[in-house]
């Protein structure tokens, strides 16, 4: 199957392109040194204690709903959630990125909210992109969460990508590629 997104290279073009279902991934290129991707762009570590480690996939999007199952292989400290092309690769530490963390905390611009549930080892977080709405949300184990941050009129019309932060963590990351453990109803994959 193909879909239409904007590519992590056609974004600064602002168009997007065509792109088969098992080239979305966790980007190699868009990522902090100490985040190691594996070579098939669906798991993700970073085994630094001090500090953390993003990443971005390698597919934006624009319009639509879109949904990213994200796994918690152990407990470390991880963050998911949803970034543009120009945010810090630290998600939620600047306004270019909306995180929700393993400590029930959202954050946006460095603005850390109580929000949803802790999570950690086995735990599936869904991560939902609104662009009909121009809602984030996320669910726990199948749970939604609620409406985690609504997006600023500026960020409506830009490519946001599916971003993770660690800290001494590792996540699975599913694109679509594999059926979902919790699917919501109106929701696609980034692989559709």
């Amino acid at each position: 199957a193909e879909a239409t997104h904007a590519s992590t290279d056609a974004s600064k073009g602002g168009g997007g392109v065509r792109v088969s279902a098992a080239s979305v991934q966790m980007s190699v290129e868009d990522r902090d040194s100490l985040l190691a991707v594996s070579p098939d762009g669906c798991q993700v570590q970073s085994r630094a204690e001090r500090s953390w480690s993003g990443g971005r996939a390698s597919v934006g999007v624009l319009k639509g709903r879109y949904y990213v199952e994200a796994t918690c292989c152990d407990d470390g400290l991880c963050r998911v959630g949803w970034s543009s092309k120009a945010g810090a690769l630290e998600l939620g530490t600047d306004k270019q990125g909306f995180g929700y963390g393993g400590t029930a905390k959202k954050s946006h611009a460095r603005q850390f909210d109580s929000y949803g549930d802790t999570y950690g080892n086995g735990d599936v977080i869904g991560c939902m992109f609104d662009g009909v709405s121009g809602h984030i949300r996320f669910s726990k184990n199948g749970a939604d969460l609620g409406v985690a941050f609504e997006l600023p009129a500026q960020l409506q019309h830009q490519a946001m990508y599916f971003s993770v932060c660690l800290k001494n963590a590792e996540m699975n990351i599913n694109f679509g590629r594999t059926p979902f453990k919790h699917v919501p109803q109106v929701w696609q994959s980034l692989n559709s």
